[in-house]
């Protein structure tokens, strides 16, 4: 899949020439030979490009066929949330560690998938849980982008106009309260700041209150039920982890 976010591209596959501007995506094929050309001067273009297995769209070969390099617009609602999504995790991909890879895999290709399906089919033919879950994605986005300042859970709701009722309701079919997984969010946000060694300096009270976490003692309790270790301890055990591994020229580490 291809996403241009600035300039234009053209793609030819032979039987099929088209062009994609910038705010659209393309489904590609890697499986059949294409080519493809930048349109304008150079430096000019910004583009993201993701690949995944065709299983994950879950649609019939029919759809994915009509799809295929036929642009799609990012337009409102899941376009969009498409769109900040891949900025972002583009823009910030030196912050994720190795073992965030499934979950920044289920997310880039749910949206994907939702906003396929939309192009597919009017809104009002999508399944009922298939609305529930690209909501819940939305939801999580905007709460992630948010997890530093104040949320509460009327602030989460107003922003994607429903009641508290039906947003405690989605987090509810998970298993989890609004309260308790930004908790965890939160925590988790802890976790990658103080295994990096780049934030080595930075006092672990002001690392907790950034993600939300004010009290000290109140964090260093909820950090060692989360991790089984004290924030200390384990910001310690990172650190002499790190010091540890290096690379040398000629050679790799398996992580």
């Amino acid at each position: 899949m291809l996403h241009m976010r600035r300039g234009q591209a053209t793609l030819d596959t032979g039987r099929r020439r088209t062009r994609v501007g910038a705010g659209q995506m393309v489904l590609m094929d890697s499986s059949r030979p294409y080519s493809g050309q930048f349109d304008g001067p150079t430096g000019a273009h910004s583009f993201v490009i993701v690949q995944f297995s065709r299983a994950v769209l879950q649609l019939p070969p029919r759809s994915v066929q009509r799809l295929h390099v036929a642009p799609v617009p990012l337009g409102p609602g899941m376009g969009v949330a498409l769109s900040r999504w891949l900025s972002d995790i583009t823009a910030r991909a030196h912050e994720f560690a190795q073992a965030d890879g499934p979950f920044l895999t289920d997310v880039t290709t749910s949206l994907i998938a939702s906003v396929l399906r939309g192009a597919v089919s009017p809104d009002d033919a999508l399944l009922p849980e298939d609305r529930r879950q690209a909501l819940r994605t939305q939801i999580r986005q905007f709460v992630r982008r948010h997890l530093a300042d104040p949320l509460t859970p009327d602030d989460i709701a107003a922003a994607h106009q429903m009641s508290r009722r039906t947003l405690y309701s989605l987090f509810e079919e998970d298993g989890l309260t609004v309260a308790a997984w930004i908790r965890q969010e939160r925590l988790e946000r802890c976790r990658r700041d103080l295994a990096d060694p780049r934030l080595a300096g930075q006092p672990i009270h002001s690392i907790a209150a950034r993600w939300g976490f004010p009290d000290k003692a109140h964090f260093s309790r909820a950090f060692r039920s989360a991790y089984g270790a004290a924030p200390r301890d384990f910001r310690r055990r990172a650190t002499l982890h790190a010091s540890t591994t290096t690379l040398r020229p000629g050679t790799t580490t398996a992580p």
